[in-house]
């Protein structure tokens, strides 16, 4: 036998609720997954960011560093021409020495 017509409109209420609340879920979900898709976005960006930052720091660092080498080369450099300069110096009193013994033999 055929439902009376009230229980058919309550079965028809029923479902046009359950697409109504369908619908108004996928509405939330599209707008869900949007705003994730856009943090994600912007968190990328940030971290991209930062890498571009951490490389440069790194190369200004880099740079830095082969300065301080470059300067501490400069000054074993110096030193070492210095202390060479001495022993020559020393080398040729020793020889004139000599030589002035030498002589007077």
């Amino acid at each position: 036998r055929m439902p009376s017509t009230s229980a058919q409109h309550t079965v028809e209420d029923f479902v046009k609720q359950l697409e109504r609340m369908s619908e108004s879920h996928q509405l939330e979900m599209n707008e869900m997954q949007r705003s994730h898709q856009l943090e994600m976005e912007a968190l990328q960006h940030e971290l991209s960011l930062e890498r571009d930052k951490k490389e440069k720091d790194k190369a200004r660092k880099e740079v830095a560093s082969q300065d301080k080498f470059l300067s501490q080369m400069r000054e074993l450099e110096k030193k070492f021409n210095t202390d060479l300069k001495e022993k020559d110096d020393e080398l040729q009193k020793v020889m004139q020495r000599n030589e002035g013994m030498r002589l007077k033999m």
